[in-house]
């Protein structure tokens, strides 16, 4: 493969990216995990995600695309944890039992986690509460919870789509 100025402007873009976040990265997983070499591996691979979509991200938006990998990260890290801890209790009942072999820093994590999204959930329309509640919680079809709800399946697809946007809004401000 030849190397022309446009391959050298995208690696030069994402090295400045690399070096302005790299630290601000590190801080944010070793906060959320504790564990220096997870933190490691969870950067390697959040730069080797952000390398791979390099043709789709716009040159001065490297920063604001990788944390966002980042936080994706952050969260399916959290989930996996927590589903491995259920499956070794063998308790698929509460969560709340299940966080208590996690560290106190971690606990508060994810019960904050948990009150942003209760609150966030509450301040919804009584409508997409319910349509949340049915799709998410209690896992229905949206073509059951739209025959329950009486409501057509898109404007109950708009709904929860409009309830998840405003999780993932209220997330973000905890990170």
């Amino acid at each position: 493969m030849q190397i022309t100025s446009e391959h050298t402007n995208e690696a030069n873009a994402f090295l400045e990216a690399f070096e302005k976040s790299k630290d601000r990265l590190y801080r944010l997983f070793m906060k959320h995990t504790r564990d220096a070499v997870l933190c490691e591996d969870l950067l390697q691979d959040c730069y080797l995600r952000a390398w791979e979509k390099r043709t789709v991200v716009i040159s001065h938006q490297w920063e604001n695309y990788i944390f966002g990998i980042a936080y994706n990260q952050l969260m399916d890290w959290h989930r996996k944890r927590l589903k491995h801890q259920l499956i070794l209790k063998g308790d698929w009942t509460t969560d709340e039992e299940a966080i208590e072999d996690y560290t106190p820093a971690t606990q508060l994590s994810f019960r904050e986690t948990h009150q942003t999204i209760a609150a966030t959930i509450a301040r919804l329309s009584v409508q997409k509460q319910a349509a949340y509640r049915l799709i998410k919680e209690e896992e229905k079809s949206y073509k059951e919870a739209a025959v329950e709800l009486q409501v057509p399946v898109s404007t109950l697809e708009k709904q929860v789509a409009s309830c998840l946007k405003a999780i993932r809004k209220a997330l973000y401000s905890l990170f």
